[in-house]
């Protein structure tokens, strides 16, 4: 039963990842039959245990800025400079 509904829900991502292509590419999709089957994707992965957690990006971003707080500032380098850098004998 399970190997079953992994297959279904792989076989929708695929469906979703198809119509997803076709929006990029600018072909006209069907919004709701890609809101269908996401749904039932959705639906499908729950029944097999995927849980819904929340992430707390407030410590992820926390850590970020006192990582980025502690880098030394990079010198930026205008393009011009970076070409008589490399055209130097």
């Amino acid at each position: 039963m399970q190997k079953a509904l992994v297959n279904n829900a792989a076989l929708l991502g695929a469906a979703l990842d198809n119509i997803a292509v076709a929006y990029l590419a600018g072909e006209p999709v069907e919004l709701m039959r890609y809101a269908t089957l996401a749904n039932a994707q959705r639906r499908l992965l729950v029944d097999l245990g995927l849980e819904r957690k929340a992430v707390d990006i407030q410590q992820h971003l926390s850590s970020y800025l006192a990582a980025k707080r502690t880098q030394p500032p990079t010198e930026d380098i205008e393009p011009d400079d970076a070409l008589e850098t490399e055209n130097a004998p």
